[in-house]
């Protein structure tokens, strides 16, 4: 699991504060629930991240979405799959409501 604490996505400078790097991330809604599991390739975690808030964003996570955890991994489809696993043996084999495929099944 993401260790990290929860950050508010309304917090510019928490946003600011992500680094530039590949990693995995998660959203939650206001009962730190997850909500969406995602990866970042290269050096873009903090851009992702800040994609899910834009008004082009899934509709879902723009408008359940309060917070964001992340862990810097190079591995960050390994790091996926593994959230995804975990997530789905806590909830009864299902997937974060936000997410529309199972990247653990594609391994």
């Amino acid at each position: 699991p993401i260790i990290n604490a929860w950050h508010r996505l309304s917090d510019p400078e928490a946003i600011r504060r992500i680094p530039r790097k590949a990693g995995v991330y998660e959203f939650s809604n206001k009962y730190k629930t997850v909500i969406y599991i995602g990866h970042a390739k290269g050096g873009h975690l903090r851009q992702r991240i800040k994609d899910h808030t834009r008004q082009y964003a899934k509709d879902c996570i723009r408008r359940n979405a309060v917070y964001f955890r992340y862990m810097v991994m190079r591995a960050y489809a390994t790091g996926e799959r593994t959230l995804f696993k975990e997530y789905k043996a806590k909830h009864n084999n299902k997937i974060p409501p936000c997410n529309t495929r199972d990247p653990s099944l594609s391994h």
